[in-house]
């Protein structure tokens, strides 16, 4: 799911970095070291999330210097306490041997998939199994490759539709895309993670998908597996939401109206086209 790295016993990776972004003068963006880390956790985070996963532990990789790291600790701890989960363990590594003229630092969350999508893994590995025999097996005659090609390619736009573009779910924005200094000042229309987390446990949401630099409409793109698929909404398609200040949520489409009320009217629709 997105950039989450998938490993063996349903472990999920992610990642995300931070540069010229803190407390030092030749940074782009002056803020607090705390604030650097609450961002740039809050994209791996989210991505575990979307992964279906919980996070274990958090690896941080401080560039910016000795002085940095208690306050990157306490910048990731905060984000962890404002999303109303527990903090994991935490550890990293601190560069002391140069000195850079800008901030840098990156956080790596180790996390652990949830039972019900260990299932789900399980039953498409299946499938991907049972697939690469097809394969295999396409070279008995030609009248035979074409039937197993015919097959195989059935299955895999069945698995496309099925997993990318559920035809039971409305797709939504949450959250304003923002970056840079707008981040800050702009706040109260940052996706909380919080309120997607608690959407996320009562089902309002069935599938969620972070946004990046590349904006909504690449991102969705992404999401679907479809490179052509436009979009129409009351917000900016193409711009970078930053460290994820919007969200792609999947709410199935009996319950929008609840959904709507537990976002506070915070959804944007987005009419596929």
């Amino acid at each position: 799911m997105r950039n989450a790295l998938h490993l063996v016993d349903g472990l999920i990776v992610t990642t995300d970095n931070s540069g010229g972004i803190g407390e030092k003068a030749e940074d782009v963006v002056n803020v607090p070291d705390e604030v650097t880390a609450y961002f740039a956790t809050r994209v791996p985070l989210l991505e575990q999330w979307a992964a279906n996963a919980e996070p274990l532990a958090v690896l941080l990789h401080n560039f910016s210097g000795p002085a940095s790291w208690k306050a990157y600790v306490n910048g990731v701890t905060q984000l962890f306490t404002d999303a109303n989960c527990p903090v994991p363990t935490i550890s990293g590594s601190t560069e002391t041997n140069m000195e850079l003229l800008q901030s840098s630092m990156a956080v790596t969350i180790i996390g652990k998939r949830k039972a019900e999508a260990e299932k789900v893994s399980e039953e498409v590995a299946e499938q991907n199994h049972q697939r690469t025999i097809t394969e295999n097996a396409i070279d008995l005659k030609d009248q035979e490759c074409k039937d197993h090609q015919c097959r195989d390619q059935e299955i895999l736009d069945k698995l496309k539709f099925n997993h990318h573009h559920d035809s039971q779910l409305e797709w939504y924005a949450y959250g304003k895309p923002l970056v840079g200094t707008a981040v800050l000042e702009n706040q109260s229309e940052i996706a909380s993670l919080r309120i997607i987390k608690e959407a996320m446990h009562r089902g309002f949401v069935q599938r969620m998908w972070p946004v990046g630099s590349s904006g909504i409409l690449k991102e969705f793109r992404k999401l679907t597996n479809d490179p052509t698929i436009e979009l129409q909404s009351t917000l900016d398609l193409h711009t970078s939401a930053g460290p994820s200040t919007t969200i792609i949520v999947g709410v199935p489409r009996t319950i929008c109206n609840q959904a709507q009320q537990h976002f506070n009217g915070a959804l944007h629709k987005l009419h596929i086209r």
